[in-house]
């Protein structure tokens, strides 16, 4: 890793420049966000930056539930899929939407639709499915829950039907 050079003229490099300004819009316009500690507040940012840099180059600019199965199947086959790597975070949603034998108050929250494999999300996070392909996925659809619920939230939409239009039928992964 190469260290960052300091600038000693006052002037923002253009990454520093943009990342102020999405921060403070994101202070001027998100309910909240200006309560949040700072290590909460980069956490979204940084969220918000991945997913939209996962959803362009991944996901050809238009991620969707069945595209996201397509790309975990296309990983597995290409021996690339390294499930493993996901284990804390598929802990994590294990112990936040499954306890003590039966799902949360949490898991409705995730409003997962008949393409989101919700049958496979509750077969994985139950334990009862450890394919590591399958594990994967589920990370990944409780991931694209959060951010289409965020990115309904944030245009103002009170339900998440627009987005159930692309994919309305569960697609065999």
């Amino acid at each position: 890793m190469t260290a960052t050079r300091q600038r000693t003229d006052g002037l923002k490099t253009n990454n520093e420049w943009a990342h102020n300004m999405s921060m403070q819009w994101l202070l001027a316009r998100a309910p909240g966000f200006q309560a949040l500690p700072e290590e909460d507040r980069a956490a979204i940012f940084n969220f918000i930056f991945l997913w939209s840099l996962f959803e362009a180059q991944v996901m050809g600019n238009f991620a969707r539930a069945d595209l996201i199965c397509a790309r975990a199947g296309d990983w597995r086959d290409a021996g690339t899929l390294d499930a493993d790597q996901y284990d804390g975070e598929l802990a994590y949603f294990r112990q936040r939407y499954f306890a003590n034998g039966q799902f949360t108050h949490h898991f409705a929250h995730l409003h997962l639709r008949p393409a989101d494999q919700p049958d496979l999300v509750r077969s994985v996070l139950d334990g009862s499915n450890n394919d590591p392909r399958d594990r994967l996925l589920t990370v990944m659809m409780i991931v694209w829950r959060f951010a289409t619920i965020c990115s309904t939230a944030r245009s103002g939409r009170t339900n998440s039907r627009a987005s159930t239009r692309i994919s309305p039928t569960p697609m065999p992964c």
